[in-house]
């Protein structure tokens, strides 16, 4: 599952993926050869969950600074609401791993390995693997974007941002709204968060995308902060993640919902094709509707 092909810079092409279920499974990565067969690039799963849990990964993705940036949170069951942990590391190589600080980690990774933790969110603490997003700064810093609930229980934005060896967190919203997910299959979005990024204006920015199932509305803005200090500077209305028409739905069946998966690349093409909405990963009641047509769009 969740499978991703990697192509590097010397041309050569890695695909990865998870051998194994929700709440246990491991990360595997394979590289083609010259004669046209894969072979493993690692002798090891790069994370292994023991049989008690699996990483929901973000990246690999190469960052400003050549190397590859990795984030993931370990998740304990397919219950959505098992997430924890939130883990960095990177590498130069995809074979050779370190964290933050520069100290070397053995493979597989396991939730016991030691200087890779972001965030120590427990399970049940309104950290999901589908929250979770990697930036830089203007000094090419990764900035670890994710919500989490606040002492109170209430769904909040945090940034995470590499400094001196080590991470410096800060909470950028006070929201009186609780996201409280739970349960298997696949999930209805509620909050959908972007990478975080330095604005034109200088502030670091972190964009959401709040959606009200009961009433099928959706809000976009971003959290600001400083981008020297990261101390919160409010928040401000930002544009949706695509254009209106591209998010429209076309069909003329009732309760039709419209998909759209950004590219690996600049972000310059999009997959769009409509569905009925996510039902836990049940089959639906009724009859279904006709198949969908898959287009490859081409954003402005």
């Amino acid at each position: 599952t969740y499978p991703a092909f990697m192509p590097l810079a010397d041309g050569r092409l890695v695909f990865h993926y998870r051998s194994g279920g929700s709440g246990n499974g491991n990360e595997i990565y394979n590289i083609l050869g010259p004669d046209g067969v894969w072979r493993r690039l690692l002798d090891e799963p790069l994370t292994d969950g023991r049989g008690l849990m699996n990483a929901y990964m973000r990246g690999p993705a190469m960052g400003p600074d050549g190397w590859f940036h990795l984030i993931w949170v370990w998740r304990d069951t397919p219950d959505c609401s098992t997430n924890h942990d939130l883990s960095y590391a990177r590498s130069r190589d995809l074979i050779h791993w370190e964290g933050l600080s520069g100290t070397p980690v053995p493979l597989p990774i396991t939730s016991l390995t030691e200087g890779l933790t972001v965030d120590a969110a427990q399970n049940g603490g309104g950290l999901i693997n589908i929250g979770i997003e990697l930036g830089f700064d203007a000094e090419n810093r990764p900035v670890v974007g994710y919500h989490k609930y606040d002492e109170r229980g209430y769904t909040q934005l945090y940034v995470a941002r590499a400094e001196d060896g080590a991470w410096h967190t800060q909470r950028l919203t006070d929201w009186a709204w609780r996201w409280d997910f739970k349960g298997n299959g696949t999930i209805v979005n509620e909050l959908l968060i972007d990478r975080p990024r330095v604005a034109a204006d200088g502030r670091l920015t972190l964009g959401y995308h709040r959606y009200d199932p009961a009433t099928g509305e959706s809000r976009s803005a971003e959290a600001t902060a400083d981008a020297a200090t990261l101390a919160p500077l409010g928040e401000r209305p930002a544009s949706p993640l695509y254009p209106a028409w591209v998010t429209r739905p076309e069909r003329p069946e009732p309760g039709m919902t419209v998909n759209v998966v950004g590219d690996a690349g600049d972000g310059g093409y999009v997959l769009r094709w409509e569905s009925l909405p996510p039902n836990r990963d049940l089959e639906p009641e009724g009859e279904l509707p006709a198949a969908s047509e898959l287009r490859v769009v081409r954003l402005p």
